[in-house]
């Protein structure tokens, strides 16, 4: 009975939309597959991370401006497409880079934002460990890292938390790095972390 109610008092509280207004069309953004999926992939963890009547934090501005760029470049790669033009087909190449900026800083607004150059346990400095059963040869340094334990970890608070029953890996330094430029960087983080992911 206590679900029956429950259901009810939930339809009640819906409004029935009647009209509408578009006040931003973001026709380009079914320009290409490639943006598309993007902002299907953004829309689908918002619906997943907000609840309907409760408070917005910032999330709907920047699912907003995310879906802006999407547009935009949709409209490009339509333009290009038209014209034939290859080159501008390499715009893609910052595409995975803004999707994780995204989804990156809808942690950040969430409060659930991961630490990327400090030990998320200790704030102390969490320098790359060596891997094992690594031979002479030059590796990637790789750092550990542990989302449950809240993002990157130094040795022992890393240990402390396997011990512990967290799952604790390793991510490339690299890459921590690159996220950290992403989410706190300027204009120019995006060329900046798609360099240090080995892009040209």
């Amino acid at each position: 009975a206590s679900i029956a109610r429950t259901e009810v008092a939930r339809v009640s509280s819906l409004g029935t939309l009647r009209t509408g207004d578009v006040t931003v069309r973001r026709r380009w953004i079914t320009g290409s597959l490639e943006t598309y999926r993007a902002a299907h992939t953004a829309l689908e963890l918002v619906e997943l991370c907000t609840r309907s009547g409760s408070v917005d934090r910032g999330v709907y501005p920047l699912l907003e401006s995310t879906l802006d760029e999407l547009n935009l470049l949709g409209r490009a790669l339509g333009e290009a497409a038209e014209g034939s033009l290859e080159p501008a087909v390499s715009r893609l190449a910052h595409l995975p880079l803004r999707l994780a900026r995204f989804e990156l800083r809808l942690l950040q607004i969430l409060g659930l934002e991961p630490s990327l150059r400090t030990c998320a346990t200790c704030g102390e400095a969490a320098p790359a460990v060596p891997e094992k059963g690594a031979g002479s040869g030059a590796s990637e340094p790789r750092a550990p890292f542990s989302p449950q334990a809240g993002g990157r970890l130094c040795a022992r608070h890393a240990s402390e938390a396997h011990a512990a029953g967290l799952r604790v890996g390793t991510l490339p330094v690299m890459v921590l790095e690159a996220s950290h430029e992403l989410l706190h960087g300027g204009r120019d983080a995006l060329a900046g972390a798609h360099a240090s992911d080995g892009g040209e």
